[in-house]
């Protein structure tokens, strides 16, 4: 955990707070903008009051690693590494002794390959993931009290204005031929998205579409790097199937209507039950709708889904080799240190075997975020950007963390057999799960490069500043339980 800069981030919420008391602003905005805003306010008082006596404890206990670990960095030939080290730790410099803890971490790696070092590698990495395991921890349990309000953001929504109304409008006529007297009475934007865009149509004269749709458009600094393009096929298959997902309508491939490329699905009636990580509302039933939706999923022929989908040509274990390796150069690239992750990935190329498992549709980032409820019942899965052919653990080990808010894990993995489903093993659904926290982890450090280059955008702003702080906190518990 390091602090973050102060000036960037005082900056935009002085900005977003004083654009939304602008005339006309609407109230979900100003809401939007509070809560983000009080979130970065926390962080930036957590660094100041706390972050300094944390790291400072850590780096004693990384004084007393060090010393174990330096025998085995000597007989190895890496004295250099131990020596950098030890002056980092004699200049009370956190930031370079992450960094070269994170260099021994990487070597220790290697050394764990190796049978005669085996056991004293393993043990070196594991304490190491704890120290900075009790980092996050603390840290993040030192600011829950201020931390704690409904995690999901809301609906903060914005009119689109009257020229990109008629754009869509005349798109809509060409889309749909026999409703020609249709028109576009209200576009709304809905924020708070992370990367893509909402917007809710209402239509007026239309005869064979519904009176209001919903309109999932790219997002030029999505730091995720993907495009609505790629779902449409996949949701139109699994609505065919039977699957709860939106009705697609039509896709616009351009980005000549609204700027960006779209598609047109059905509007759900229904609404969120939390974050990427913790519940808000619900109970058993709907996690068992869940399970019952998921073993529907994982059912359907891979196949079905075509020859353009990611995974559709490789084993699911050289996808996720290929996806860890990419995902650790882009890590590296950011030069963001982190001993919590260079460790994990460590362990997640040493583990490839517990990847593999029978190759299914999966989903990829199924959480609270991405399913609409009613009544606590499940009514739709949604944003299937990330969708691609893997095996069942993925989707399982990586809703793990929600469900069990729900209710007992047992009870949802006997749901999801009665439904058809092919239980993974526990080993294979860990490794999910870390991998899961070690995606997110990643894109969130990428936001935060994203917010440097925009850097009036609070959504990256509060991305960078309290969602990184979550996650690297659920990152280093995950990591601690399977070592």
């Amino acid at each position: 955990m390091k602090a973050i800069p102060k000036t960037p981030f005082i900056t935009v919420v002085m900005n977003a707070i004083g654009a939304s008391f602008q005339p006309g602003v609407a109230a979900e905005t100003q809401q939007m903008s509070g809560l983000l805003s009080q979130r970065i306010l926390a962080r930036l008082v957590g660094d100041v009051e706390r972050l300094p006596a944390l790291q400072s404890e850590a780096m004693d206990e990384y004084a007393r690693w060090l010393a174990a670990a330096e025998p085995l960095l000597r007989l190895a030939g890496d004295v250099e590494l131990a020596i950098e080290l030890e002056r980092q730790l004699q200049n009370r410099n956190y930031a370079g002794t992450e960094v070269a803890v994170q260099k021994i971490c990487a070597r220790l790696a290697v050394q764990s390959g190796r049978q005669e070092d085996e056991s004293i590698a393993r043990n070196l990495l594991r304490k190491a993931a704890a120290i900075a395991h009790r980092v996050d921890i603390d840290f993040v349990s030192a600011y829950q009290d201020p931390l704690a309000q409904q995690n999901n953001i809301g609906e903060a929504r914005e009119l689109i204005d009257a020229e990109k109304i008629n754009s869509l409008t005349s798109w809509l006529r060409t889309q749909f031929v026999d409703n020609s007297n249709l028109t576009v009475s209200e576009v709304e934007l809905i924020q708070g998205g992370f990367s893509k865009h909402t917007l809710f149509l209402n239509v007026q004269g239309a005869e064979t579409i519904p009176e209001t749709l919903v309109i999932r458009m790219d997002w030029p600094e999505n730091p995720v790097d993907t495009t609505v393009l790629d779902e449409f096929d996949i949701i139109k298959t699994l609505y065919e199937a039977g699957v709860p997902v939106p009705r697609p309508y039509a896709m616009e491939p351009t980005g000549s209507v609204l700027g960006s490329p779209f598609i047109l699905l059905d509007r759900i009636a229904g609404g969120n039950n939390g974050d990427n990580l913790d519940a808000n509302s619900g109970g058993k039933d709907l996690a068992l709708d869940l399970a019952r939706s998921l073993a529907a999923l994982h059912s359907l022929p891979p196949d079905s889904f075509g020859n353009h989908i990611v995974g559709a040509h490789e084993s699911v274990r050289d996808r996720m080799l290929r996806e860890i390796g990419e995902y650790e150069v882009e890590w590296r690239v950011l030069g963001s240190p982190s001993v919590t992750l260079e460790i994990a990935f460590s362990w997640l190329k040493e583990n490839i075997e517990l990847a593999d498992g029978p190759r299914a549709l999966v989903h990829c980032d199924i959480g609270c975020h991405n399913i609409l409820t009613k009544d606590d019942r499940l009514v739709s899965i949604i944003d299937w950007e990330l969708a691609r052919i893997g095996t069942a653990a993925q989707d399982l080990g990586y809703a793990y963390p929600t469900v069990i808010q729900l209710c007992d894990w047992n009870d949802f993995m006997a749901a999801y057999v009665d439904a058809g489903g092919k239980p993974p093993t526990k080993q294979q659904a860990d490794y999910y799960m870390l991998w899961g926290f070690v995606w997110l982890m990643v894109n969130v450090s990428k936001a935060g490069v994203a917010f440097n280059a925009f850097p009036d955008d609070i959504r990256l702003g509060y991305a960078d500043a309290y969602l990184s702080m979550r996650f690297q906190s659920r990152l280093a518990d995950q990591l601690q339980s399977i070592l």
